[in-house]
């Protein structure tokens, strides 16, 4: 057992009749927040969203994949209990006991794992479309699959808690979306107060103990960065909001990384009852798909010989204590029977550099990695 007094607690053990049960539950934290929210459904399966219009007036956790088809769709966990922090009463235990879910049957799914070669074969590929057509950029996601030395996935979310206080972390068990866990930057829609946020997060450096003021930035990541908040303006101004206020570029922190980011915020009574569709008109963003979006999509689509499944898709808790924070699935990684499945991708434009672009992916891989070869070798 992991020393850190945080998974001593009866929150651990509560999640722990959970998975053994598969009873469908998230746990999160949100960013320069301590307190872990947990919602639970035991008394039915989270249910298949549809339209996400459904959304805009039920409370609960959403999460929704890249590709949306019949094996990968959009969830909406709605809790019959919320736990806001480490100490869980008594009677929740005893509510559990009766319950359970159908276990999975082993997964005997093997994903693609590109090797090096591979990767910068097809970033090569991008950028020779990229100069031959009207694509602008395309982001390249890959997976690594890390094998499990019995590590448990909820001391790797209780140290992601502790690591990275800048994100937004989550660990969720969902029958038929699986294990996940991660700690994402990048919000996608955040309604808190009487304001909404969403933000343009793109360009990526290895901070490598730079300070963040003194962190430079290439061309090519100032034009990625502006594919992405251009995107973000036009939408804004297409979902009919014009007086909105935004800040930045800046340099933004996240675990080893540092990005750019620009921040819009308007106030909320414009999405009153249509957060749903907002989010709809947002996703996905060029941080995660490319540009124009619809041939991006379709390009990534043909390119990429894995299913991202839900990364790079979102997830988030709406109408919750009367915010909703809907985050971009970035940083994270699925449980697997023996093994981990990381992933982690770049944005590949006309000034990319395939070497560049694939250390980029491997130092993103690093949050969750820096994590469990960390508890491995506890």
């Amino acid at each position: 057992m992991h020393s850190n007094t945080l998974i001593t607690n009866t929150l651990y053990n509560f999640q722990k009749i959970c998975f053994s049960k598969n009873i469908p539950f998230v746990s999160f934290c949100l960013p320069h927040k301590k307190v872990i929210s947990t919602l639970l459904q035991y008394k039915s399966k989270p249910s298949k969203i549809q339209s996400l219009d459904e959304v805009n007036h039920k409370k609960g956790f959403i999460v929704a994949p890249f590709y949306e088809d019949q094996n990968f769709p959009v969830y909406f966990l709605q809790p019959d209990i919320e736990i806001h922090g480490n100490q869980v009463d008594d009677s929740f235990f005893k509510i559990l006991e009766p319950v359970s879910f159908e276990k999975p049957t082993p997964t005997k799914k093997d994903y693609y794992v590109a090797s090096k070669n591979e990767y910068i074969g097809q970033v090569n590929a991008i950028t020779n479309t990229i100069r031959d057509s009207e694509i602008e950029k395309v982001v390249l996601s890959r997976v690594q699959l890390v094998d499990n030395y019995d590590t448990d996935a909820l001391e790797i979310f209780y140290a992601l808690c502790e690591k990275y206080p800048r994100a937004f972390k989550y660990i969720f068990n969902i029958p038929g979306a699986g294990c996940w866990l991660g700690a994402t930057p990048e919000p996608l829609v955040d309604i808190h107060e009487n304001v909404v946020e969403t933000v343009s997060l793109a360009g990526t450096q290895n901070l490598n103990g730079i300070p963040v003021e003194a962190i430079k930035w290439q061309s090519k990541e100032l034009q990625e960065q502006k594919f992405v908040t251009d995107f973000i303006e036009d939408r804004l101004i297409k979902f009919g909001i014009t007086n909105y206020e935004k800040l930045g570029p800046i340099s933004s922190p996240a675990a080893n990384l540092v990005h750019l980011k620009s921040v819009f915020s308007f106030d909320r009574e414009i999405l009153k009852g249509r957060i749903g569709e907002f989010v709809s008109v947002l996703h996905p963003t060029p941080s995660v798909c490319g540009l124009p979006r619809r041939k991006a999509y379709e390009y990534i689509n043909k390119l990429e010989l894995h299913n991202r499944e839900y990364y790079t898709g979102f997830l988030g808790p709406i109408n919750i204590d009367d915010a909703t924070h809907v985050y971009v699935n970035l940083r994270c990684m699925k449980m697997l029977d023996n093994k981990f499945a990381l992933f982690m991708g770049a944005g590949i434009t006309s000034g990319s550099d395939p070497e560049s672009e694939w250390e980029e992916t491997n130092q993103k891989m690093m949050t969750m990695l820096n994590v469990i070869n960390s508890l491995n070798n506890k």
